[in-house]
């Protein structure tokens, strides 16, 4: 498992949005140095959290893997729904009485 979190240094405005996103902190703001590091990524929920609370979009949560898991094949989107009654003929879905 290759995890990464690539911070670009030259573009955080040190806000710390990020960390204070981030459920298990994997984020951490390094004093002595005046940056956001990243800390403990074997807790990392690959929630992309920190991406999203970025006003700088100056981070990236990097997990080829988990990536290639999650990725969704065109032979797998639903474009088209049927109708409802078609589904009905199909042996899909039954039809509840009503006993009010």
């Amino acid at each position: 498992m290759t995890l990464e979190i690539a911070i670009d240094k030259n573009k955080c405005t040190l806000c710390s949005l990020c960390i204070d996103a981030c459920p298990v902190s994997c984020l951490v703001f390094d004093d002595a140095e005046s940056v956001v590091l990243s800390n403990d990524l074997e807790n990392c929920l690959v929630c992309r959290s920190c991406e999203d609370h970025c006003p700088a979009r100056c981070l990236e949560v990097v997990f080829p893997q988990w990536q290639l898991r999650s990725s969704i094949r065109p032979e797998h989107v639903v474009t088209e729904l049927p109708e409802v009654s078609d589904l009905y003929k199909q042996g899909h879905l039954s039809i509840a009485k009503d006993y009010n």
